[in-house]
């Protein structure tokens, strides 16, 4: 592990240009690059994100779920109990799918 942190790098927060929800899902851009969804939480909902970054070389991604006075139970999800679920995630870049050799989450509930 230290050698891991050693060669860390600050995380580059991708610049979000459009996001597409396919239950049409109200959303809005944050200052700070964060995507704030509203409105009534779907049963099930697939988001795509698109944006640039000025990294030249990508060896990692994170995605932060983060909570909000807006949500339920105050989130992160939007679930009557503040709960949410992700099942799935993908890499594009270039519209060419980039392979995901391990992922790992910090909280599973």
């Amino acid at each position: 592990m230290k050698a891991l942190e050693k060669n860390a790098r600050k995380w580059t927060t991708l610049a979000p240009k459009n996001v597409i929800s396919t239950s049409g899902t109200p959303h809005r851009i944050q200052s700070d690059g964060s995507i704030l969804f509203s409105g009534t939480a779907p049963g099930k909902d697939t988001y795509k994100v698109t944006g640039t970054s000025k990294i030249k070389r990508l060896t990692a991604i994170q995605v932060e779920v983060l909570t909000d006075d807006s949500f339920p139970a105050k989130g992160p999800g939007r679930a009557p109990n503040g709960n949410l679920h992700l099942s799935e995630i993908s890499v594009n870049i270039g519209g060419k799918p980039i392979p995901i050799a391990r992922a790992t989450a910090d909280f599973n509930q």
